[in-house]
């Protein structure tokens, strides 16, 4: 099981990026994130909502409580409870959620993709 999260999550190939597996126009499902095309989900879909972004995207993720901008590639967009959830890919493996309001959607990769 740890080979296959392994492999679900590992690094990306930005030269590609428009291909990385993503949820789009509906909210997910355990399926979706054991299939690796969505990186949360909720029980009770009934509170979630989708949010109208193109998926997938290539993004700059900024922490705010350590200033450090990460490239991403975001694969998920959904409203639960009032505020707008993503999940994204790091570049180098791994995912992450945060909210729609940390990130700068870019058209495609730019030099800090690189």
């Amino acid at each position: 099981m740890a080979d296959q999260i392994n492999d679900l999550w590992g690094p990306l190939d930005i030269t590609n990026w428009s291909a990385t597996p993503c949820i789009r126009d509906r909210v997910a499902t355990k399926d979706d994130v054991d299939a690796g095309l969505a990186v949360f989900y909720i029980n009770n879909p009934s509170q979630m909502k989708p949010l109208d972004v193109r998926l997938p995207a290539c993004a700059i993720h900024m922490d705010y409580d350590t200033k450090k901008e990460t490239p991403v590639v975001m694969i998920q967009a959904e409203k639960f409870q009032g505020q707008d959830l993503i999940g994204y890919r790091f570049l180098d493996g791994g995912n992450g959620i945060g909210l729609l309001s940390e990130f700068t959607i870019l058209r495609g990769p730019d030099k800090r993709f690189r």
